[in-house]
C-alpha cells in the first residue's frame, strides 16, 4: 500500500487497532466533534479542580479527545486530493500526534485502573 492511500475497513485486521480505527471512521462528524469537545472539557476540569480520582478522569478525557481528533484528521485526510501535498503532510503529522497521545493516555488509564485494582496486594 502506498503512503498516500488510506486503509479501507476491509483491509484492517481483527486487532484492537483495527477495531478502534473502524469504529472511529464509522462515527459521524457530530459524534467526533462531541467526543473531542467532551474529552478536552473532562481533562481540563480534572486538571483544574483535582477531584478524587482526578488522574483517571484526566487520562480518560485525553484518550477520548485524542481519538476523536485522530478521526477528524483522518476524515479530512481522506477528503483531500493528490495535489494538496502540504496539507496532507500536516494532516498525517496531526493524525500521528493524536494517535500517539491517545495511545499513551490510554496506556496510562489502563495502568491507573490496574493500580487501583491491585491496591495493596503487591506491597
Amino acid at each position: 500500500m502506498s503512503d498516500t492511500e488510506l486503509e479501507t475497513d476491509a483491509d484492517l485486521p481483527e486487532t484492537l487497532r483495527g477495531f478502534l480505527t473502524r469504529e472511529i471512521r464509522q462515527a459521524s462528524d457530530g459524534q467526533l466533534a462531541f467526543a473531542a469537545t467532551f474529552g478536552v472539557i473532562v481533562a481540563t476540569v480534572a486538571l483544574w479542580w483535582h477531584p478524587r480520582g482526578w488522574l483517571f478522569f484526566a487520562v480518560s478525557g485525553v484518550t477520548c479527545g485524542a481519538a476523536a481528533l485522530w478521526g477528524i484528521a483522518d476524515r479530512h485526510l481522506a477528503e483531500l486530493d493528490d495535489s494538496q501535498h502540504s496539507a496532507k503532510r500536516i494532516l498525517r503529522s496531526l493524525r500521528f500526534v493524536f494517535g500517539a497521545v491517545g495511545i499513551i493516555a490510554g496506556a496510562g488509564m489502563v495502568l491507573r485502573v490496574l493500580s487501583l485494582a491491585l491496591g495493596t496486594w503487591i506491597s
